[in-house]
């Protein structure tokens, strides 16, 4: 058993050291619990993660938009940290600093009506060890709603009946897959054998089973696989626990992968992670970043991915991508730019469908016949996908 969230949080545009120029800075508001747990410790830099690009005002309102950021503690823990971004006006006179006399009595009262039309980001975050994407984001959007319209339901029974729920962390049987599917997922996380060890081609068939298992989302869930929570405010919200914690949570993110680079771009990826070589993802979509991290971690199994893991990279923290080590890290496309200039990092574009790979880096792809056989296997897969949803 584990909690759902560990951290509540309400972090907004910091007013006391905001920038005269360029970006400004975001601060915690609000944090629930204040102690930290002795299980848990509470991830520092949450801030810098809320806005990636940098805390900035609009003069505009801004689309309120969610995402999930990874953060990874000293332990090599991750920490899934959802954030739900929306924009509040602010009345301040004082974001428009100038000295008052007599003589700017008329610009003041213009500063006035400046600083009432700029919009600040103010984020509500949860952070949890477990990855539940479309969970935390209807928790949070519950959150807003009670906020925003005023619900009878006090804003504390919410906000403490999330955090004090307690879920299974795995038990519940696979979406959809038959029996034979299960106990192949199963197989693959026995220990290694002298027969057949983990990694050993002997295992590809029950390897295959589970890819081809993750690219056919969305299919009929059974109850025993269901568990029922409520905030208090009227709701259900349902969880999928998967059969075995070790079991990676993908969703439908290993499909949306393939549809966004296709097979030989995943492939030419799959096996650059394998090999120990710095991958960078690029798009203006930060949940599209983070579902194409945990799609690439994904087909991987019963691999474990060792290294760097950042799926959205905050602006400010760009000198990472320097370092000697390899890396999965997913950088928003208003920084490509600053990523011209590295010479061996494997780049591949969400938003355009491309993966580029430097001439200083040479990747190591699966051996005849098995990747020929890999690639038509996914392409009959992808065709069937098609037709089903054409049908």
């Amino acid at each position: 058993m584990s909690r759902l969230a560990d951290y509540y949080l309400v972090v907004g545009y910091d007013l006391d050291k905001r920038a005269v120029e360029g970006e400004g800075q975001g601060r915690i508001l609000q944090r629930f619990p204040e102690k930290d747990w002795e299980d848990s410790p509470f991830p520092q830099g949450v801030e810098l993660f809320c806005q990636p690009t940098g805390w900035q005002l609009y003069t505009e309102r801004q689309p309120a938009s969610f995402f999930v950021a990874v953060l990874t503690d000293i332990n090599s823990e991750r920490h899934y940290c959802a954030c739900f971004t929306f924009w509040e006006g602010l009345d301040n006179p004082q974001l428009q600093k100038s000295e008052t006399s007599e003589a700017d009595e008329v610009e003041d009262d213009l500063s006035v009506v400046r600083a009432a039309q700029v919009f600040a980001p103010k984020s509500l975050v949860l952070v949890s060890r477990l990855d539940y994407t479309e969970v935390f984001r209807n928790c949070l959007g519950l959150i807003y709603t009670v906020h925003v319209d005023g619900l009878t339901v006090p804003m504390e029974t919410v906000v403490g009946n999330l955090l004090t729920c307690i879920i299974p962390i795995a038990g519940g049987s696979q979406v959809g897959l038959s029996p034979f599917l299960r106990c192949s997922a199963v197989e693959l996380l026995q220990p290694a054998t002298e027969e057949a060890p983990v990694c050993s081609l002997l295992k590809v068939p029950q390897a295959c089973d589970w890819l081809l298992a993750c690219l056919q989302p969305g299919q009929e869930e059974t109850e025993e696989s269901l568990r029922t929570i409520t905030l208090g405010a009227g709701d259900r919200q349902v969880i999928q626990t998967p059969i075995d914690d070790a079991l990676p949570v993908s969703g439908s993110t290993v499909a949306q992968l393939f549809r966004q680079l296709g097979i030989v771009n995943v492939l030419y990826l799959f096996c650059a992670a394998l090999t120990e070589h710095k991958i960078l993802f690029l798009s203006s979509s930060y949940q599209r970043l983070t579902d194409a991290c945990r799609g690439l971690l994904a087909i991987m199994f019963p691999l474990k991915y060792s290294f760097t893991y950042v799926p959205i990279l905050p602006g400010k923290l760009l000198e990472v991508l320097s370092t000697p080590t390899p890396f999965i890290i997913g950088v928003n496309s208003v920084f490509r730019l600053e990523t011209q200039e590295l010479l061996d990092v494997i780049i591949a574009d969400l938003d355009g469908g491309t993966v580029t790979i430097p001439e200083c880096v040479h990747i190591s792809l699966l051996p005849e016949p098995i990747l020929q056989q890999t690639q038509t296997v996914l392409s009959m897969v992808g065709a069937l996908n098609t037709l089903i949803t054409q049908t």
